[in-house]
């Protein structure tokens, strides 16, 4: 792939993959392109996940701070990057909870065996107008859902993956995902149907 010349002081119109490859030459401007370009989507990911702000903010620095210092390897034959950096926030948050011994408990509740299933349906739920009762309405269904099925929607409705991405950054299969997208498009239907009464 071309890559475009690197004296320019705007990288707004170069791709995530051809600034990676710019900053593994060292390239800080492309670097802190990178950083400014997915820093909202990455703090959104991590609030999603746990509450404290500043933890979040801690682990993407430090997710910056090692790419930067291991540039020439970890920017190595990527085929998504926002998939790569959330998927390393991801493991360092982690990581870091497990150091300091988190009381969050992890889901290890995993359904097996089931088939997987058309769910063409879940977009119906976030592409239809929303008025601030049905915005609170939706908070309560989301809040429902298992870690692992509120990860892998908030991965689906925020971050915009596909199944594969959202397979990579959470270490799962993507049957695995399927899986959870599918029971977690249900629940939410399913609160939103039974509440949606109370609110008209």
């Amino acid at each position: 792939m071309p890559i475009r010349e690197n004296n320019r002081k705007d990288y707004g119109d170069v791709s995530d993959l051809e600034l990676c490859l710019l900053i593994q030459r060292g390239d800080e401007k492309a670097f802190s392109e990178l950083f400014r370009r997915h820093y909202n989507a990455l703090y959104q990911y991590g609030m999603s996940l746990y509450s404290s702000e500043a933890f979040i903010k801690d682990c993407i620095q430090t997710l910056f701070l090692r790419l930067w210092r291991k540039r020439k390897f970890y920017l190595k034959d990527i085929q998504s990057v926002k998939a790569y950096l959330l998927v390393s926030l991801r493991r360092i948050m982690l990581r870091d909870k497990k150091k300091r011994a988190a009381r969050k408990e992890r889901n290890s509740e995993y359904a097996s065996d089931f088939t997987k299933r058309n769910h063409t349906t879940e977009q119906s739920i976030i592409t239809r107008e929303i008025t601030e009762e049905r915005k609170a309405l939706l908070e309560t269904a989301l809040n429902s859902l298992t870690k692992r099925q509120k990860e892998a929607f908030e991965l689906r409705l925020h971050q915009g993956l596909d199944n594969e991405e959202i397979a990579y950054v959470m270490e799962i299969t993507k049957g695995r995902v399927e899986d959870l997208i599918y029971h977690a498009t249900r629940r939410i239907k399913k609160v939103i149907s039974q509440r949606a009464e109370n609110i008209r």
